[in-house]
């Protein structure tokens, strides 16, 4: 028998019937096979988050499906930088030194332009070549990682185990379990933001209750000073506080502040101030000194408070020498109404705290009288807007407090907020809103119980 006739009958044998369906079932087993593997990979996905445990699994189904000799699967970092990499017998090296006519490497142009790339021969490719890879690779697969129009990474394959070159149903197969690793990629970050987030928020919540805890209780009666207070943050935690400190046994500090900012940096330096009010009310009573030690130690802090500052007003009641004494560091004017319904404004001062150094303050003072009402709030309770971007005002805050005429500090409370409730269709104007309400009683004498109110007992003068 002659080689041209051998050839012939082999011609003729896979042009038969028999050889034809043989082949073709072979082609259909092998597809339903790569189909399977594929499928477990999609159910894989769906059932981890671990990528240290999917991305090895979807590189050794890749391999296997398409058939290749060594792979490498990069996941891109910012700035498009390279995170990381599983390599599965292809070296590091290869997917930077493999470059094309514009000196661009795989993964760059990858990344850039998400489109994939088939090499068939190395030897003789037009447009891809690297010189030190010749040798160990013949023909490449690299696909892109997409997730919703994002390029995460890029899947590297090379070398076809029977020698041949990788062909288009081979380029599909990875397409696809590439766009797995995609998802894979996407589901464990988002997985990871919301754990970060679940961590972030309890810790706020816990510092919302800390902050909370600095406070005094909403409701104090100090002998014939009784007090209530409303503090409401428009964040998890925010910059304003109110406090009252014992000075001695019949003198009382009254502080209303308000940080320039919202949420953890105002709390910070909400918890900051309110720690240097006390230290200084405990060194000393005087109104104007406690208030240039603690502006004094602000200052010194500037540089870290990137531009923040604090507006505060101190109130003091002194019950031995019947006066109420005031000092208003850049806040809104506290509202003092005497029984016979005249207000008077608490404005006298100086600057806000925290960006000058070296000021004086001011101090007023006012006759104490029985009845009298002490009003303190910071600008949520008037810089809110309505249904009819009518903002409530200074004007209008200072009208209410007047309305509220001989009621209970409870009544004018319930009429305070439900009229902020009215002024807050703006979510986006809501802010901090803290307000104190103090009345002057007629009860006699003075239990040095109460102290244990207003949290650490202050040293009595």
């Amino acid at each position: 028998m002659t080689k041209y006739t051998m050839i012939e009958n082999i011609s003729d044998l896979q042009a038969s019937p028999d050889y034809r369906i043989s082949a073709l079932e072979e082609k259909l087993a092998e597809q339903a096979n790569n189909f399977c593997e594929i499928s477990r990979v999609g159910a894989l996905v769906t059932s981890f988050l671990e990528l240290d445990h999917i991305l090895p699994s979807v590189m050794e189904s890749a391999l296997a499906v398409v058939k290749a000799e060594v792979g490498q699967m990069i996941i891109f970092g910012d700035y498009n930088a390279i995170q990381s990499d599983i390599c599965w017998g292809l070296s590091r090296m290869v997917h930077s030194s493999i470059v094309n006519g514009d000196n661009e490497n795989l993964s760059d142009f990858i990344k850039e332009t998400g489109n994939s790339i088939k090499i068939d021969d190395m030897e003789s490719d037009a447009e891809w070549h690297g010189h030190e890879t010749r040798a160990r690779i013949k023909s490449i697969l690299a696909v892109p990682l997409k997730s919703h129009s994002r390029i995460v990474g890029a899947a590297i394959v090379a070398n076809k185990i029977d020698g041949d070159s990788f062909s288009d149903d081979d380029l599909t197969s990875l397409e696809m379990l590439a766009g797995f690793a995609a998802v894979a990629i996407e589901n464990s970050e988002i997985h990871r933001q919301k754990l970060a987030q679940q961590k972030l928020d309890s810790e706020l919540s816990m510092a919302r209750e800390v902050q909370r805890t600095l406070m005094p209780q909403k409701t104090l009666e100090l002998g014939q000073l009784i007090i209530h207070a409303q503090n409401r943050m428009a964040l998890q935690v925010g910059g304003d506080f109110y406090d009252v400190i014992q000075l001695s046994p019949h003198k009382y500090l009254l502080v209303v502040a308000d940080v320039s900012s919202k949420g953890l940096p105002a709390a910070l330096l909400m918890t900051s101030t309110r720690s240097l009010v006390r230290a200084f009310a405990g060194e000393s009573a005087d109104l104007p000194t406690i208030v240039r030690n603690v502006n004094r130690q602000l200052c010194r802090d500037a540089d870290n408070l990137r531009g923040m500052f604090v507006t505060m007003i101190f109130v003091c009641f002194d019950f031995e020498s019947g006066v109420v004494k005031s000092i208003n560091a850049g806040h809104p004017p506290g509202f003092l109404r005497y029984p016979d319904g005249k207000i008077a404004e608490l404005k006298i001062g100086g600057p806000f705290l925290g960006q000058f150094d070296n000021l004086e303050f001011f101090e007023d003072s006012q006759p104490l009288v029985l009845g009298q009402r002490l009003f303190l709030y910071t600008d949520g309770a008037y810089e809110c807007l309505n249904d009819r971007r009518e903002m409530l005002g200074l004007s209008g805050l200072k009208e209410l407090f007047k309305m509220s005429g001989s009621g209970t500090a409870q009544d004018f409370m319930g009429q305070l907020d439900l009229t902020l409730s009215q002024y807050s269709s703006d979510p986006e104007r809501i802010d901090d809103t803290t307000y104190l309400i103090a009345d002057v009683t007629s009860k006699p004498g003075h239990d040095t119980a109460v102290t244990d109110q207003i949290g650490e007992r202050q040293k009595p003068i």
